[in-house]
């Protein structure tokens, strides 16, 4: 992570991101490779990690843009305005936040796992938990 600094790079957001397939279900020499839909990757943790990385970089690049770019100012009614867009910010930001939690797949949202009382792999698991932290 970044310490709570801003990002050094800004992230592009069109290139795709990898697909999670484990190294067993990779074969080479063959066009298709296909992660069985019963057998949950463990790679879907490092694509998610990617996704909610582009999520924190532009709350950061948010929040530590410079000052000049910024108009905060106590003594007029446009300190109400930029209060509201910076209100409006945060919720952008919550939702986005939210939305990054309820794409998750079951086995790695932290709360669903627990509902649904999903038998985990150890590394899965602790997957989840390092994507709820962040």
């Amino acid at each position: 992570m970044t310490l709570g600094r801003p990002p050094t790079m800004h992230v592009v957001n069109n290139a795709p991101l990898p697909i999670a397939i484990d190294d067993e279900y990779l074969l080479a020499g063959t066009g298709t490779c296909k992660q069985p839909d019963d057998i949950f990757s463990i790679n879907w943790f490092c694509v998610e990690n990617m996704e909610l990385s582009k999520v924190l970089g532009d709350i950061l690049s948010t929040l530590y843009r410079p000052a000049n770019k910024r108009k905060f100012s106590a003594r007029n009614s446009a300190a109400d305005a930029m209060g509201r867009e910076e209100l409006n910010l945060i919720v952008s930001h919550d939702s986005s936040l939210d939305q990054f939690a309820d794409s998750l797949p079951d086995e790695m949202h932290w709360d669903r796992r627990m509902k649904f009382g999903l038998d985990l792999n150890p590394i899965v698991h602790r997957q989840s938990n390092v994507l709820h932290a962040r």
